[in-house]
């Protein structure tokens, strides 16, 4: 099965938790991939982040080339959603109907009383994040990405429960089936081919198409899907294929980090808390993105219905292109200076 996936944002990683009415926290303001040596980072180089605000999980701003943290705003130019932990939450009926687009558009809501998921207050930083639990529980908002050759995607997030444990969760890879002769059965948190159990995501609209992020304890899952097929040559004998997945050098448990995904007309590249560490050509020929319009975050399309594990998300920011070193160095030191006081320049 191929899973209609694409990546060509620029996304900032979120942080989920539960809290109170948002603004309490804080003032609105195909070839062989080449990886980055920063992805061979030692375990004991890549130290974790806690869930109040302590030290990331791998990486760090260079001072010299960020704004300090009394002047720490992201960049505006190109910004087509951002949802800021602590700010602009609703909630009604102790779950958050609502959270609201700090770059001007309509918020991400869910209308499902059901799905909603829950405010924890003063959990990262002293800022609110959302918490949603495993099944189906998302906000949802159109963001439309469909036709962009660039994309730059920010996320600040933490997973409570390790995936990979869900038996559903096989590596499902082209030419291979995990349940069949064909190949071996490799567990992967990035589930089937990577594609599945997504924390931040656009749906397809055809094959290899589709656009998701979906930072993990063990691995950083993602696609910005353009229609081209982007598995390895021969994935079967690979647990992490670097075409859909990083694999961090230690799990950071139930950590927060920050994850941002950058697509350009030649390369897609993951940064954790700023050091690179994957960075992979784009396959065939057409370098936009193909998605549908509708972003969920918290928990997308599950291979098998209801066994999405749940997340954490703090902090959103997506933008219609790919933000050069200088622009991703700002939008890192204000994530930090925010969420990640420890990270912070000084």
């Amino acid at each position: 099965m191929r899973l209609h996936h694409a990546f060509g944002l620029s996304v900032v990683t979120a942080a989920c938790t539960t809290g109170a009415i948002g603004g309490a926290d804080d003032a609105p303001a195909p070839q062989a991939p080449a990886v980055d040596a920063a992805a061979d980072l030692a375990p004991d180089a890549a130290a974790t982040t806690s869930r109040d605000g302590g030290q990331p999980d791998a990486g760090r701003v260079d001072a010299s080339a960020a704004s300090s943290c009394a002047n720490a705003d992201p960049p505006r130019s190109g910004l087509l959603f951002w949802l800021r932990a602590g700010v602009g939450v609703v909630e009604e009926n102790g779950r958050v109907a609502s959270w609201a687009d700090q770059a001007g558009g309509a918020p991400a809501k869910m209308d499902n009383v059901d799905q909603r998921p829950t405010l924890v207050p003063g959990a990262l930083a002293g800022k609110s994040i959302l918490h949603f639990e495993g099944g189906r529980q998302a906000l949802q908002r159109d963001v439309p990405i469909n036709g962009l050759s660039g994309l730059t995607v920010a996320f600040v997030n933490a997973t409570p429960t390790l995936w990979k444990d869900d038996p559903n969760e096989w590596c499902h890879h082209a030419g291979c089936d995990p349940q069949g002769p064909a190949g071996p059965r490799l567990i992967s948190e990035t589930g089937c081919s990577g594609t599945y159990e997504h924390v931040l995501w656009w749906n397809g609209n055809g094959d290899w198409t589709g656009v998701y992020l979906s930072p993990k304890r063990e691995e950083i899952a993602f696609r910005f899907g353009n229609g081209a097929e982007t598995y390895s040559p021969n994935p079967c004998d690979l647990v992490h294929d670097p075409w859909v997945a990083w694999p961090r050098p230690k799990s950071i448990d139930a950590a927060f980090s920050l994850t941002v995904a950058i697509h350009d007309a030649t390369r897609n590249r993951i940064y954790v808390h700023g050091t690179k560490v994957s960075d992979t050509p784009i396959p065939g020929t057409d370098t936009t993105v193909k998605a549908g319009d509708r972003l969920d975050i918290g928990n997308g399309f599950g291979w098998v219905e209801l066994t999405n594990h749940g997340c954490d998300v703090a902090e959103v920011l997506v933008y219609g292109r790919a933000l050069p070193d200088a622009e991703r160095a700002q939008l890192e030191t204000y994530v930090h200076c925010n969420l990640f006081p420890a990270m912070a320049p000084p």
